[in-house]
């Protein structure tokens, strides 16, 4: 039986034939004239095509470059060619040894794996006007997508500035919201004798996203209302001396932790 000529119109179903196009043809000249099901590849980057019912060609693989060196995927898909490079997929994702990278924010939908990274970070941890000086300040984190689970630990051994007013520390991530955590405690141990050798007092943060969204103010809290936390509150403050108890003992160390949503 004779093969009819182009368009195939008396020709219907799926085709199981792959067609190449090679040089002297192009996907423009076959865009309408495809059998429905048929598959083209495209030889200059190794793109492959399927006819449909109206005799159109609709991508459905991309080549990667061509030279049969790149491997392909479906549309839309994250790939990797032979350098171990993303080709296609996104704009604000890179891979490099192993790595993936994003730059600004990923889109997850609800089938999307759930990503984890965990890290240290340095947090700032300060008074307000900045006189806070000495100390070890550090700090680590869980990122779950865009739940952050976070820790901080200062230890006031070395401190030579207790600094003039509220403390504050730095979060890992601006918040994406107003945040309250109430999980803070500052250790006071020594001799510091009068209200305070080996005390604990709790010590709550707020973000005030009006005001800044990666910037926590600390509060004393086991008060009837809280109260900014910093060199003489609380404790009080000893006879001839300007330090609360907890700061002259010498030895304290303050941990906070909690858990907030990114923006």
């Amino acid at each position: 039986m004779a093969i009819p000529p182009p368009p195939y119109a008396n020709i219907t179903g799926t085709s199981a034939i792959v067609g190449k196009y090679n040089q002297q043809e192009s996907i423009a000249a076959a865009d309408g004239n495809a059998r429905p099901g048929q598959l083209i590849v495209d030889l200059t980057n190794n793109d492959i095509y399927i006819g449909n019912v109206n005799g159109n060609l609709e991508l459905i693989n991309t080549g990667g470059g061509g030279a049969h060196a790149d491997p392909s995927g479906p549309v839309g898909s994250i790939q990797l060619n032979a350098g171990g490079n993303l080709f296609t997929g996104s704009s604000n994702l890179t891979f490099t040894s192993n790595t993936l990278s994003i730059t600004g924010n990923a889109v997850l939908n609800s089938n999307a794996i759930v990503t984890e990274v965990i890290s240290d970070f340095t947090p700032q941890f300060k008074d307000v006007n900045n006189t806070f000086a000495g100390g070890t300040v550090t700090g680590s984190y869980v990122l779950h997508n865009s739940l952050c689970n976070w820790h901080v630990q200062v230890d006031f051994v070395g401190t030579t500035n207790y600094g003039n007013s509220q403390y504050q520390i730095t979060l890992p991530f601006p918040a994406h919201s107003t945040i309250t955590t109430t999980n803070g405690t500052l250790h006071q141990v020594g001799s510091g004798g009068g209200s305070g050798a080996n005390t604990l007092y709790h010590i709550a943060g707020h973000v005030d996203s009006t005001v800044s969204t990666s910037v926590m103010k600390l509060f004393y809290s086991q008060t009837a209302s809280d109260l900014a936390w910093k060199f003489n509150v609380p404790g009080g403050v000893p006879p001839g001396n300007t330090l609360a108890y907890w700061a002259i003992a010498g030895d304290a160390h303050f941990d906070i932790s909690g858990t907030y949503q990114i923006a």
